[in-house]
């Protein structure tokens, strides 16, 4: 048998109304929300979150947004999505047939929401608050009397590390400025 998929696409733009027209003309399931504000609250009913975006993506927030609640996230694999939800399944292609198959493998896999929710604590602990706040405080502290400083390269972000180097350099020519690279880089 067939899945039965409600399709739900939050935010607007300008292409809404050609998407809507298409839903009804293919007999789609599709609820369109228009603009939310609580969007971790809508992405934690879903049971999965389908991102083929091909291009304006250099990082996937509605990737990371999803793997931090615990949905299994289904990308295009150049979009940003490795480092935004390294547990995701990745496309190479942006056929909807391989999309469409894809979605299904990750709904009839038993284990995907288990393996989603493993990515959960790895992405609180990448991209959650307390990361964040405490780089900025190191950061910011930095900027007062900077000593020394130190660029944390994350995967996938190593081709900016040594520019981001260089101009910190140019800034605080007597600090020493050092670059650590993670493991996977």
């Amino acid at each position: 048998g067939r899945l039965a998929i409600v399709a739900i696409m939050a935010g607007d733009g300008p292409l809404r109304p050609e998407l809507e027209k298409l839903s009804t003309q293919l007999g789609a399931r599709v609820r369109f929300v228009g603009h939310v504000d609580n969007v971790p609250q809508w992405l934690a009913q879903a049971d999965v979150l389908v991102h083929p975006r091909a291009y304006g993506e250099t990082f996937g927030v509605a990737n990371a947004e999803a793997t931090a609640v615990g949905v299994p996230v289904v990308a295009y694999a150049h979009s940003g999505a490795r480092e935004s939800a390294p547990a995701a399944t990745l496309l190479t292609t942006l056929e909807p047939a391989d999309y469409a198959q894809t979605v299904a493998d990750v709904l009839l896999d038993p284990d995907a929401k288990h393996k989603a929710q493993d990515a959960r604590r790895s992405a609180l602990d990448a991209f959650g608050r307390r990361r964040f706040l405490d780089a900025y405080d190191a950061f910011f502290s930095s900027l007062v009397e900077p000593k020394s400083v130190r660029v944390d390269a994350s995967p996938g972000a190593g081709y900016a590390a040594p520019l981001v180097v260089k101009a910190l350099k140019r800034i605080w020519p007597s600090a020493q400025v050092t670059l650590a690279s993670s493991p996977s880089d």
